[in-house]
């Protein structure tokens, strides 16, 4: 299969990768790209275009698109396998984050990144897609001759899931065919957690409006109690001039029963400006610590992002060690800190993402000299994404163990996992 591969996007400014002479084609397919998701077919002498066009969420005129250029040979079915193909690696350059990224609503968006910038990932990019473009194993034909008679302008709109027979047909008898998805249909799995994470900050959004609006009525209350301290000296300062006076006797004890219960009143009135400003200030509370459960919620969304960016059914949330003599003594406590013994245990905390068998390793490194120490295989059964985390320990790892700080990494095959630092102490 002879395929040349073409990456694109569209939003301030074009650009494209390899830069050659077909950008003023690809251009010009964007311009009929109607639909949010679409593969548009072309036809140009003894060369078949194949590209995906998909608008990016909330920008004006934004689109990604990726092109399939085949020379002399065309596909005869599977279009929407293909589609699907395209959605895949929309969806990875999303999770990377170089190029596209999931911003906190859930929307696609692209990066600041150019493609210049991003020249080595581009180029893996397209690597990767060549490969696995080979092993789709499409069905194939040699190119039927030429039709000279076809306006250049003709335009046909399909479903890609109608037959087969139906689409050759169509871009035998047009110069552009748009294959388009259902209304409102998405990839599923950009979906889940485009959904997930735009309720996270629209909940984020909405505890914040509260908070701020809590502290406003704080604030006005405080001036308010403030005001309710000036007049009561006002008041006391005019009962004691009238004191002063001898012709003003009479007045001054009809003024202090008018100041005492004015003072009553305004005693009570600072109580429940009191209790009330208690009640905000414990509300503030509760908000505030509503807000903080929600921010962990969101960066638990975004780990599991990155989880799917590295492509594993797990993400591994901590590492804590312990020692013991025996290694019949399996430890039920672990921490950043172990005191010196004979066996080390490391305890792996995880979030299960999809249903797997995963080989990893755990290798410990001692930090003064960057020696690894000690290397142990480690297999775990994750199930579906759930609730919660899981914890994993690993058997008894004997060694030369001294004082000091060591590095703990967990890896599957070359992708380190997670590592973290912790130290071996000789007190107890």
């Amino acid at each position: 299969m002879n395929t040349t591969i073409y990456l694109f996007s569209s939003t301030l400014s074009y650009e494209q990768y390899p830069n050659d002479s077909t950008s003023r084609l690809f251009q010009g397919l964007l311009s009929r790209a109607e639909a949010p998701e679409q593969l548009l077919i072309h036809r140009e002498g003894d060369l078949v275009y194949y590209v995906y066009i998909r608008a990016l969420g909330e920008e004006p005129k934004g689109f990604w698109g990726v092109s399939f250029i085949l020379n002399g040979e065309h596909l005869i079915g599977a279009f929407e396998k293909l589609m699907k193909f395209c959605e895949q690696q929309l969806r990875y350059v999303a999770l990377q984050g170089d190029l596209l990224q999931l911003d906190d609503y859930g929307n696609i968006r692209r990066t600041n990144s150019t493609f210049h910038d991003q020249l080595p990932f581009i180029e893996s990019l397209v690597h990767k897609i060549r490969k696995q473009f080979s092993g789709l194993d499409l069905p194939l034909a040699l190119l039927p001759p030429t039709n000279y008679g076809i306006d250049r302008r003709s335009f046909s709109r399909l479903s890609v899931s109608e037959q087969d027979v139906d689409i050759l047909r169509a871009v035998e008898s047009h110069a552009i065919v748009a294959l388009l998805q259902a209304k409102d249909y998405e990839d599923p799995l950009l979906r889940r957690y485009g959904e997930q994470l735009r309720c996270l900050a629209i909940e984020r959004d909405d505890l914040k409006k509260r908070c701020e609006e809590l502290q406003s009525s704080y604030c006005a209350l405080n001036r308010q109690k403030k005001q309710y301290k000036k007049v009561m000296f006002l008041s006391l300062l005019t009962a004691f001039i009238l004191c002063l006076s001898s012709v003003g006797f009479f007045v001054f004890r009809y003024h202090l029963r008018s100041l005492r219960q004015d003072a009553l009143e305004q005693s009570s009135q600072n109580k429940k400006l009191t209790a009330q400003n208690e009640r905000l200030e414990q509300s503030n509370q509760e908000l505030s610590s509503s807000y903080a459960q929600e921010q962990r919620k969101h960066e638990e969304a975004r780990s599991l992002l990155d989880g799917l960016t590295q492509g594993m059914p797990l993400v591994v949330r901590g590492i804590e060690v312990a020692m013991t003599s025996q290694t019949s003594e399996v430890p039920t406590s672990f921490s950043s800190k172990a005191h010196l013994d004979r066996y080390l245990w490391v305890a792996i905390e995880y979030k299960e993402i999809e249903e797997a068998l995963v080989d990893l390793q755990v290798e410990v490194y001692r930090r003064e000299d960057n020696i690894r120490v000690a290397s142990i295989p480690l297999s775990v059964q994750t199930l579906m994404l759930g609730e919660g985390s899981r914890k994993v320990v690993t058997p008894a790892i004997s060694g030369d163990w001294i004082e000091g700080e060591y590095e703990i990494e967990v890896r599957s095959g070359e992708v380190v996992l997670s590592s973290k630092r912790v130290y071996i102490d000789s007190y107890r």
